[in-house]
């Protein structure tokens, strides 16, 4: 008897849902049989409460009410970042150039960073608390920087907005998510003393054990601005009298690529930088000037790094006051830029490092380049070792 009086419970109800072009759309919800939540709702693509209850009706009769298994995040990012994936073939169609590197660095914060707290999450019930949560997991728990947070937070962003442009989702919950932090860390640089200490000739032999390419890397780095990957991509056709080409990097797993920003420039170089380029330049143009081989490969980026750290030790940097003080090869960029910034003006100071977007040049067309209109900062570069 008293089941009689029980409230009934449809097994379905109706909601319109306001779409993108003004019209509205009404969609059903249900609920699941084993834990009695509601489902995620579902379009009927019906513009009226009488056409939507006939289109449910007529899933209850097919036995398609219920959907099916919801797609979790782990099984849509089966392919993402992968040559099987959708979104990277499309960005190519559209001109995009997304390098080899790029995009393994892409899978691999996914897998490492994204899918341990995604995984089993049904996608479409991800939500912008869930975000919040990983965000600040990655920073507390795991210790990833704020830059390494950002770059995992752009990973699923775009991943989310492909599922929302696809209807795989309603709205992109990162939408709603407090924007992160986005303070960069002032990278150390190394006094000109210790500077003075480490490229004195006179220490070649105790310092950096007679080694004229280490020695030579880093004073090239250093008076130069390239970047480590710069330095080895270098081939003794790019090396001339003041100046070298800077038109590669070097990726361990790809070999030779565009430069940071994929453009070319010239640098000028001072006469000690200068002398000891051509002391180690070998005879074939293509062969790389930074290598142990021959010229077929250039000295690893970790061979390089470790080599430099030795050497910090010996002029009494050790590797607590090196992590502490945040020193690493890409200081010598950042010292190169500081002291000439001070000297220069921007525009000429962006030509030499490349932080501002230049007139793409013709390879080796170097009449462009004059260097006589840079003899202010082959001064200022010379005086630094004086």
């Amino acid at each position: 008897m008293v089941d009689s009086f029980m409230k009934y419970r449809q097994p379905y109800s109706l909601y319109p849902r306001k779409m993108k072009n003004g019209k509205s759309v009404y969609y059903y919800r249900t609920y699941d049989p084993e834990t009695g939540e509601r489902t995620t709702g579902r379009s009927t693509g019906q513009t009226t409460k009488t056409a939507a209850h006939a289109y449910v009706l007529k899933l209850i009769e097919k036995g398609e009410l219920l959907p099916k298994p919801e797609l979790t995040f782990g099984q849509y990012a089966r392919t993402w970042w992968t040559e099987d994936c959708q979104y990277l073939k499309m960005q190519r169609a559209r001109g995009k150039s997304l390098t080899p590197g790029y995009i393994d660095l892409q899978r691999l914060n996914l897998k490492k960073h994204v899918l341990p707290f995604f995984e089993n999450k049904a996608l479409s019930r991800i939500t912008a608390a869930d975000v919040e949560k990983w965000i600040v997991h990655l920073k507390s728990e795991v210790g990833l920087s704020d830059a390494s947070v950002r770059n995992c937070f752009a990973i699923l962003r775009i991943m989310l907005n492909e599922a929302e442009r696809l209807d795989m989702i309603y709205k992109n919950p990162l939408k709603r998510v407090r924007k992160i932090s986005t303070k960069k860390s002032e990278k150390g640089i190394l006094s000109i003393e210790e500077y003075r200490q480490l490229f004195d000739e006179v220490n070649i032999e105790t310092i950096w054990n007679g080694n004229l390419l280490h020695f030579t890397a880093n004073l090239l780095s250093a008076s130069g601005g390239l970047r480590l990957g710069e330095v080895q991509a270098l081939r003794n056709q790019d090396i001339f009298k003041n100046y070298v080409y800077v038109g590669h990097s070097y990726d361990r797993k790809y070999g030779l690529k565009s430069t940071k920003n994929k453009e070319e420039r010239y640098v000028p170089i001072p006469e000690k930088t200068s002398s000891y380029l051509q002391r180690i330049k070998g005879a074939n143009p293509e062969g790389f000037i930074f290598s142990i081989d021959g010229g077929k490969k250039p000295i690893r980026y970790r061979a390089i790094t470790d080599f430099f750290y030795r050497v910090l030790e010996k002029i009494g940097i050790g590797e607590g006051e090196r992590k502490a003080r945040d020193i690493s090869f890409h200081s010598h960029r950042h010292f190169f830029t500081t002291v000439l910034r001070k000297r220069i003006d921007d525009t000429k100071l962006g030509k030499i490092t490349g932080h501002k977007s230049i007139v793409m040049l013709e390879r080796y067309d170097h009449p462009k380049f004059d260097i006589d209109e840079y003899q202010d900062v082959l001064k200022i570069q010379s005086e630094l070792w004086e």
